[in-house]
């Protein structure tokens, strides 16, 4: 009994400076909440080149429009034409100008990018990985909220419980959201969207 009675007041000293503070007349707690959005859709960038002749890497001269009939071979079984490929913007280089063109690519899962990739197709180059999101959902800020709360009373409760006491009126609260927008982003490089709410409350502690 003695161990345990020693063991309890150790615990609580170790969660408050967790996730809340406390003295004898008030405790302040954090609560948190998370709704996270997995994307929709990826979009891949890519770049297209004339292959130069190689007797080391035993390639010979291909122009775009070769290289683009061999793209269109492995596109096609896979569902994909090479009409899909939406041209980014016209190279900056002049003198790479006829040399190469930049696309992008709407594929339907990341299978399909895996298969892209092992194909290693002289000529053309995957560049990165863009993630899509539903642009008509929109993340629920007052639940995110309640949750939070509710997370810092029962959290508040707890400790409150374990020193004799009970918890009372809020004397203070602020609140913190790690983004500006309830709108998720058109296409992001993660591939899961979340948003967080952080909220801090002190409350009066009460004798019971």
């Amino acid at each position: 009994m003695r161990t345990i009675l020693i063991l309890i007041p150790l615990l609580l000293s170790q969660i408050n400076t967790s996730f809340c503070q406390s003295d004898d007349n008030k405790i302040r707690v954090n609560g948190h909440a998370q709704q996270k959005f997995e994307f929709v859709g990826l979009i891949l960038d890519l770049t297209i080149t004339q292959v130069e002749r190689n007797e080391y890497q035993k390639t010979h001269q291909q122009s775009i429009n070769e290289v683009k009939k061999q793209f269109q071979e492995i596109l096609k079984p896979m569902g994909y034409d090479t009409s899909q490929l939406k041209e980014k913007f016209p190279p900056y280089n002049y003198y790479q100008q006829n040399k190469s063109e930049s696309y992008r690519l709407l594929v339907n899962s990341k299978e399909d990018v895996q298969h892209l990739y092992a194909q290693n197709l002289p000529g053309v180059k995957y560049n990165q990985i863009k993630y899509t999101f539903d642009q008509n959902e929109v993340h629920d800020e007052l639940s995110l909220t309640k949750q939070a709360m509710e997370e810092a009373y029962e959290r508040a409760t707890f400790v409150a419980e374990n020193l004799g006491k009970k918890v009372g009126k809020v004397i203070d609260i602020n609140y913190s959201s790690n983004r500006s927008s309830s709108k998720l982003p058109k296409e992001s490089s993660d591939p899961i969207f979340s948003f967080n709410q952080s909220i801090y409350i002190t409350y009066a502690l009460l004798d019971q």
